[in-house]
């Protein structure tokens, strides 16, 4: 990557927080999977640390978030009522991968490009480093959050996020914070960069 992009601000979770969130975004997303709120925690805690540049964006802000699977207790749910014979529609869109990042952008009223990558956090941090950087450099947004979620056992999910921001000779470590995204052992918290 080139240099002009830097990592803002890190945000870590494991669950929902949420006095994170405005009581109408938790009662629009009602049928979330922990996964998609994990993330959604993650992206919260980052911008807590990042105020100024979030505030500053504004609508131009950017989400890429990798997971491996998707929203698997959703999914799991969705196959068992299935084979009861009896499913909800309204849980639908919850089982679909995009819904990772689709909650974060509901929950924190973001109106950028999004992009969902099902695939190994490791590989999908990366190119979502590298897509974001693009996205700044062509001047489609201001910010873009980059967030993984793994599982670390059933029911168990880890969500991280990095903020990426323009920085006049910004030196992100893409390597760096891929490793950091695709990692899985921590305690939840922000830790700013």
């Amino acid at each position: 990557m080139s240099g002009g992009c830097a990592a803002l601000a890190r945000g870590e979770a494991d669950g929902l927080e949420k006095s994170l969130f405005r009581p109408q975004a938790l009662s629009t997303v009602r049928y979330a999977d922990p996964a998609a709120w994990a993330v959604a925690t993650a992206t919260a805690r980052a911008f807590g640390a990042a105020a100024d540049p979030v505030a500053a964006a504004g609508d131009r802000i950017g989400v890429v978030v990798t997971s491996p699977r998707g929203p698997v207790e959703t999914m799991a749910w969705i196959a068992s009522a299935t084979r009861e014979g009896s499913s909800s529609p309204l849980r639908f869109p919850a089982s679909n991968p995009g819904s990772l990042a689709g909650v974060t952008c509901i929950a924190l009223g973001l109106r950028g490009p999004t992009l969902m990558l099902t695939m190994p956090a490791a590989e999908g941090a990366a190119l979502g480093l590298l897509l974001g950087e693009r996205w700044i450099a062509r001047g489609d947004v201001a910010l873009v959050v980059v967030a993984s979620c793994v599982e670390r056992a059933p029911g168990k999910n880890l969500a991280r996020c990095v903020v990426v921001g323009g920085a006049p000779g910004g030196a992100l470590d893409p390597r760096g914070e891929a490793s950091w995204l695709a990692g899985a052992a921590s305690t939840a918290g922000s830790v700013p960069e």
